[in-house]
């Protein structure tokens, strides 16, 4: 798999949008104790990831030779790409570079305000002259206390409201990732004021995905999160006998989907738009993408095929087979199929696997049902299923 692309997943193939990324950053020193990189990074020492930067230098170049459209770029996934270390050997600042100047599109995800250093912020101004930039600011709770047990060294949810306002006062495209979710705590003291310091700090958009937990960190966490073990599921679609402590759990469907309802109608009153991020409650959503990419540059963003246009498919269409909806997809804006043929190896292999895991998985039901309520395959047809409120 590619450095440059999201691996492979039951849950990343069919729902999310932005596999590209780069990460600049081996580790991050936030050291927030929910973080669900550590189960894929080795160590925890930050160190810079040159090959990351060369790479997309590498790409970047020739999608703009090549004058092509692309998937936003992330930066980054698995760590903060603005934590102290950045101030030493500058690695974020050089891929806001390599993107402005080959007019990639990028989403930046950070919890810090050192976004707000004068060359950062410069650079990123410049991209967002060309509306190449969104912003996404991480906050799972505005209370600062909280907040400094759960992410210790990370910046305080009222430094990172600042960061918003300031980009927001100059028209960079931001948006709030309420994640990850813990009832109890994101919800202290109550969502409606909570919502109403994003949109009065100038959010225009709204991404909200659960907490997820082992067991034993439930147990530990019952105190905080009032919520019974009997009311959480798996995450995974199978549990190994004699690990069930060990994997990881989400809260139940039926809380979930009450807590998204709520969060949207609140989102709603305040005039954000909102959706789920790899929860797949495509019915709760009133924005046309969940990461919020259609606020920035439409001439140079394409979007891959995710479950999302499947479920606008079949709302307009009635049950479709996946053929239809293959060929329907092919029809559409959207990078898939022969439209790879341009583009770099490096990336373009990659996202070819994914479609195709994307494709298997409509044909399976158990899988499909487990990744979004929204939709179901039954007698060979995708189908619309969800509950109402």
């Amino acid at each position: 798999m590619s450095e440059l692309v999201i691996n492979i997943s039951n849950i990343i193939s069919p729902l999310c949008y932005s596999i590209l990324r780069i990460e600049p950053y081996s580790s991050c020193s936030f050291r927030c104790i929910y973080c669900y990189a550590r189960w894929y990074r080795e160590g925890n020492e930050v160190k810079p990831r040159f090959n990351s930067l060369i790479s997309f230098r590498t790409v970047a170049r020739k999608i703009k030779e090549r004058k092509l459209r692309i998937i936003p770029f992330r930066l980054a996934t698995l760590s903060d790409p603005f934590q102290p270390l950045e101030l030493k050997v500058k690695m974020s600042r050089g891929i806001l570079k390599i993107a402005l100047s080959n007019n990639i599109p990028l989403i930046i995800n950070t919890k810090s305000d050192l976004i707000l250093h004068e060359e950062i912020s410069k650079l990123i101004l410049k991209l967002n002259d060309k509306n190449l930039i969104l912003l996404q600011i991480s906050i799972s709770t505005l209370d600062d206390g909280k907040a400094k047990i759960l992410e210790p060294r990370a910046p305080s949810p009222s430094k990172r409201l600042d960061v918003v306002e300031f980009f927001s006062k100059e028209n960079v495209p931001v948006a709030i990732r309420f994640q990850p979710f813990i009832p109890g705590t994101s919800d202290y003291p109550n969502l409606d004021h909570i919502i109403s310091q994003f949109k009065d700090a100038g959010a225009r958009h709204l991404i909200v995905e659960s907490i997820r937990l082992t067991r034993r960190e439930i147990r530990e966490w019952e105190s905080n999160l009032n919520i019974k073990l009997e009311n959480w599921e798996p995450y995974q679609l199978s549990i190994p006998s004699g690990l069930e402590d060990l994997a990881l759990y989400r809260l139940s469907h039926t809380l979930r989907e009450k807590l998204f309802n709520r969060l949207m109608s609140i989102a709603k009153k305040y005039g954000l738009t909102f959706a789920t991020c790899k929860e797949g409650y495509f019915h709760l959503h009133t924005s046309s993408d969940c990461c919020g990419i259609s606020l920035l540059n439409q001439e140079k963003c394409i979007l891959r095929p995710t479950l999302n246009e499947v479920y606008k498919l079949v709302k307009e269409h009635g049950p479709l087979s996946i053929e239809d909806i293959v060929n329907y997809l092919n029809e559409m804006d959207l990078l898939l199929g022969d439209k790879l043929n341009p583009y770099p190896k490096r990336i373009k292999k990659p996202l070819r696997n994914h479609e195709k895991k994307f494709i298997a998985i409509l044909k399976n039901n158990r899988i499909l049902s487990h990744v979004t309520p929204s939709l179901t395959y039954i007698d060979g047809l995708i189908r619309l299923k969800h509950s109402s409120y």
